[in-house]
Formats: C-alpha cells, structure tokens, sequence
C-alpha cells in the first residue's frame, strides 16, 4: 500500500515525504529498499518508472487523490519557506532542495488545475526566484500566466500580484518588453 501511494512522487523523494504523502515509516522504506522496488541515493529515494507505474495501477483513486493533496500541501509548504529563505543564509540548501523537487512541483502545478487551482497559483507564486536564478524563465512565465488566465482571485489578491509579478520579471529576462 505505501509502495502504491509513492508512486505520486516524479523525481524521487524524502523520508520525511515519504512519511507525509503514502504513510511509510523508514522500515517499509528499507524494507522496499531490500525488494529493490525503491532505491536510494544519499538522502533520497526514487522509485523506477516501470515499477512506478505498476504501483500506480494498483492504488485506488481516493487514495490517489488523497496522496496527492497531501504532496500538493507539502509542496506548497516547501514555496513558502522557500520564499522566505531565498535571500537569506540558508539560499543555497534551499536552491538545491527545490531543484530537487523540481519534478514534484511540476506536477502538482499540473494537476491543481483540474483540483485546486487557487493551491497551485500560491506555489508558483512563491517560485519566482527559483525560476529566475535556475534560468527557467520560459516555464515560470508560462505557469504563471496559465494560472492567471484560471485562478479566481480579486484585483489585488496576494496571489494574483505575485503571479503578475512573476509575469513582469520573468517577461523582462525574456526581453519581452511589448507585453502588455
């Protein structure tokens, strides 16, 4: 069964993820460890694509959904300390623990827009800086305006400004000065 709720992970995970989203202690991890069904490296764990995707086959949707709003909200969780730490003496550790879970955001960006989207816009909203200093100035202007073309927010939102926000910065690397 935690096999089967990791297979919402992309891109590997942590322990602490591990725990949060499919209830798997560090035993059922060694143990998945032991089957070869998970692997690790360092500090992470991953599973492979083809046992993945069997995993997936086996878990049951409300499952599934209920995994993924836990990974969304931990994902979310993970913007916002990253938005706050960016500029701060932790910036480097944090840069590399969101390039890590690169793969994971992307796809709960992806799969808020059929389930929470408002959740979605907030991350991307808390990524601009990770989207400019790792030079994804595409993808994050790309998320940012699909977001706002969805996401029902007012005027003056907090998520809505951080989105416009990321919509000027990003388009300004890009060169894009037209844009209105």
């Amino acid at each position: 069964q935690a096999l089967a709720r990791m297979s919402v992970f992309r891109g590997g995970f942590t322990r602490e993820m591990a725990q949060r989203v499919a209830g798997s202690s560090l035993p059922t991890l060694l143990r998945l460890i032991n089957k070869s069904l998970v692997m690790r490296r360092e500090t992470r764990f991953f599973l492979h694509e083809m046992i993945r995707q069997y995993a997936e086959r086996e878990l049951a949707a409300t499952e599934r959904e209920q995994s993924l709003e836990v990974l969304a909200a931990t994902c979310l969780e993970l913007s916002k300390i990253y938005a706050e730490q960016y500029n701060g003496e932790q910036q480097v550790t944090w840069n590399r623990r969101l390039e890590q879970e690169t793969d994971n955001v992307r796809s709960i960006l992806n799969w808020s827009f059929n389930h929470d989207v408002r959740q979605g816009a907030d991350i991307a909203g808390h990524l601009e800086h990770f989207w400019y200093i790792r030079g994804y100035h595409r993808e994050g202007l790309d998320w940012a305006q699909r977001f706002l073309a969805c996401a029902e927010t007012a005027p003056r939102d907090r998520v809505r400004l951080g989105l416009l926000w990321i919509a000027v910065s990003l388009n300004k690397e890009l060169g894009n000065y037209d844009v209105s």
